[in-house]
């Protein structure tokens, strides 16, 4: 579930983060020390067309990724990446708005503890009670 969201904006063909924009990425960074069962989203959106929106939008997320792993120690592995290039974005108020420059939308989604204590693996009861009903 969704628990803290952040938006990077970016001048038109800029990739380095300005400080507000640090700022905020330090105050999603700061509440994960010691945490488990998170996972960091993070999604370039860029303005223009085909594969030049697609790589710009890359290029902003991992200026973003590249932070919150070097600065704030994050493991890569808890970070979801993904370039939308110039994908249709929704105001407030459900409009459809285009881009002018470029931004990243970080998302904080953590599991709870209530979720974390119930969660099996799929399939390893089944397996289990089968492996005890067979004839030896």
């Amino acid at each position: 579930k969704p628990a803290t969201q952040a938006e990077i904006n970016f001048k038109p063909g800029q990739t380095v983060l300005s400080a507000k924009a640090k700022e905020a990425l330090d105050e999603i960074a700061q509440n994960l020390k010691d945490q488990k069962g998170y996972i960091v989203e993070v999604q370039g959106f860029a303005a223009g067309r085909g594969s030049a929106a697609i790589s710009s939008s890359h290029a902003m997320a991992d200026s973003v990724v590249r932070y919150l792993v070097l600065n704030h120690e994050i493991p890569v592995y808890r970070i979801f990446e993904v370039g939308m290039g110039n994908a249709p974005q929704q105001n407030a108020e459900g409009k459809t708005t285009k881009l002018r420059g470029g931004k990243v939308n970080v998302t904080l989604m953590k599991n709870g503890i209530d979720q974390l204590a119930t969660a099996q693996p799929t399939g390893q009861p089944q397996q289990q009670q089968q492996m005890s009903q067979s004839p030896q």
